[in-house]
């Protein structure tokens, strides 16, 4: 039962992104003993939809391109990814999920 606080229409904003910190929380929980991180199981959701460039990647993540590089040399190492060249660009590359 909501308090008539937390009912306030101005309110929902602020319970919405609790809901999804305690959401990613819960998730990171479950899935540590997978040796995913928030990073790492963000990264496979988006990988998931489809194969993607490190940039378009990158992007999607909101984080910078070495940034990406280092974790997906651990999601590799890991198992759960593969970069390859791109067919229409042997300098991009793309990410593609193994597991």
């Amino acid at each position: 039962m909501l308090t008539m606080e937390e009912s306030d229409p101005e309110n929902i904003g602020q319970l919405i992104g609790e809901t999804a910190r305690a959401w990613r929380h819960r998730l990171d929980q479950r899935l540590r003993p997978l040796g995913l991180t928030q990073a790492k199981w963000r990264t496979i959701g988006h990988l998931a939809r489809g194969h993607l460039t490190q940039c378009e990647l990158a992007g999607r993540l909101g984080i910078e391109e070495p940034t990406l590089a280092r974790l997906l040399a651990r999601l590799e190492s890991g198992g759960w990814g593969k970069r390859a060249s791109a067919a229409h660009d042997r300098r991009c590359k793309t990410v593609h999920l193994e597991r």
